[in-house]
C-alpha cells in the first residue's frame, strides 16, 4: 500500500523508459536520506516494435504513451515532485523518435532526455556503487531489451564505459524467431563477439576486481546457479547449462530440464533468455570472466544517486 505524500515532503521520481520496460522510481527526499514511496515497472517491448530501418512502429508507440498515460496519473500523487526522465537504446535508435517524443508531451509533463549509450552505462555502475558503497574496483555489465552497457570504476571514479548494439529483445527478433535453436546460438555469439572485439583488450588491460551483472538476465541466472549449487554465482558454465537445457528441450521427452531449471521464470523472460545467456556468456569469456554476481540495482537508481548533477 502506498502511503498518501504529506504536503511538507518533497519527491523525487526516477523514470528509465528501456527497451523492454519502463520503470519508475519515487523517492522522498524530505528526511535527508532518500525513502522509497514507490517502484513501478510496466513491459512495453518498446524495441521489438523497430523494423529493419530502426523505424518504431505505431502499435509499439501506441503501448509506450499509455505506460506513460499510468506513470503521469501515478506522478499525480506526489508534490512538490522532480523528475528525470530517461530513454535508452530503441528511442535512442529509432529514426521517428520525435513522433514517439511529440505524441509523448502531451500526455507527460516532464521532458524527456534520450540519453548516449555511455550515459546509460555509467547510470548503471552509479546504481551499482550507490546501492552496495563497495570500495573493490568494480566491473559492470548490463544485459537491456535493445543494447548492452558495460562499465568498470573504482568506486566514484569511472574509468570507462561501453554500450553494444545487443540486446535481448533486438536478439531475440533477430536471430531466435527465425532460425533453429542450434543456428539461433551460433549466429547470435558471433554477432556478440564481433561486437566485443574493440573494447574487449581496453577492459583486460584496466582490469577489476569484482563484477556485478544486473537486469532481467543477471537475475534470472543467478537463481538458476543457486539452485545449481553454484558457489561461484554466475558464470560461462552455468550459462552453458542453461543453453544446452534449451536445446534439449527441442525434444519433448526433455523439457523437464529446463523446466526445472526455470522454475518460476514468466514466459516472457524465458522468451528472451537464449538471446540474454548468448550474450553475457560472449561478454563473460571475451572479457576473460571467471564469474559474476547479482546485483539489483538499475539505471533509476543512478539517476537517484546523480540527481543533482543531472536535474
Amino acid at each position: 500500500m502506498i502511503e498518501t505524500p504529506a504536503q511538507a515532503s518533497s519527491y523525487f521520481a526516477a523514470i528509465d523508459l528501456g527497451s523492454n520496460s519502463f520503470h519508475m522510481l519515487v523517492v522522498e527526499m524530505s528526511t535527508g536520506q532518500p525513502r522509497e514511496v514507490l517502484r513501478y515497472k510496466q513491459r512495453v517491448r518498446l524495441a521489438a516494435g523497430l523494423d529493419k530501418a530502426n523505424t518504431l512502429s505505431d502499435e509499439a508507440i501506441a503501448r509506450g504513451i499509455s505506460v506513460l498515460e499510468t506513470f503521469s496519473a501515478k506522478l499525480s500523487r506526489f508534490a512538490p515532485l522532480a523528475v528525470k526522465t530517461v530513454a535508452t537504446h530503441t528511442l535512442r535508435v529509432a529514426t521517428n523518435r520525435q513522433q514517439f517524443l511529440d505524441q509523448a508531451a502531451k500526455i507527460f509533463s516532464h521532458p524527456i532526455d534520450v540519453i548516449s549509450g555511455q550515459q546509460e552505462a555509467e547510470l548503471v555502475y552509479r546504481g551499482v556503487q550507490a546501492c552496495e558503497q563497495s570500495k573493490d574496483r568494480t566491473l559492470v555489465i548490463d544485459i537491456g531489451g535493445g543494447s548492452t552497457e558495460i562499465a568498470i570504476g573504482d568506486q566514484q571514479r569511472l574509468l570507462a564505459t561501453h554500450s553494444c548494439q545487443m540486446g535481448c529483445i533486438t536478439f531475440n527478433e533477430a536471430f531466435f524467431k527465425q532460425n533453429t535453436p542450434l543456428d539461433a546460438f551460433s549466429q547470435a555469439d558471433l554477432r556478440a563477439r564481433s561486437e566485443l572485439s574493440a573494447v574487449a583488450e581496453q577492459f583486460k588491460r584496466i582490469g577489476w576486481e569484482q563484477v556485478r551483472v544486473t537486469s532481467g538476465t543477471g537475475d534470472v541466472m543467478h537463481k538458476v546457479a543457486q539452485r545449481s549449487g553454484s558457489l561461484n554465482g554466475i558464470d560461462v558454465a552455468t550459462l552453458t547449462q542453461v543453453k544446452a537445457a534449451f536445446l534439449l528441450a527441442e525434444h519433448a521427452d526433455q523439457t523437464i530440464t529446463l523446466d526445472k531449471l526455470l522454475n518460476g521464470v514468466s514466459e516472457h523472460r524465458r522468451s528472451l533468455l537464449p538471446a540474454g545467456i548468448t550474450i553475457l556468456t560472449a561478454v563473460l569469456d571475451e572479457l576473460g570472466v571467471q564469474h559474476a554476481r547479482y546485483s539489483p540495482a538499475a539505471l533509476r537508481d543512478g539517476l537517484l544517486a546523480l540527481n543533482d548533477r543531472l536535474k
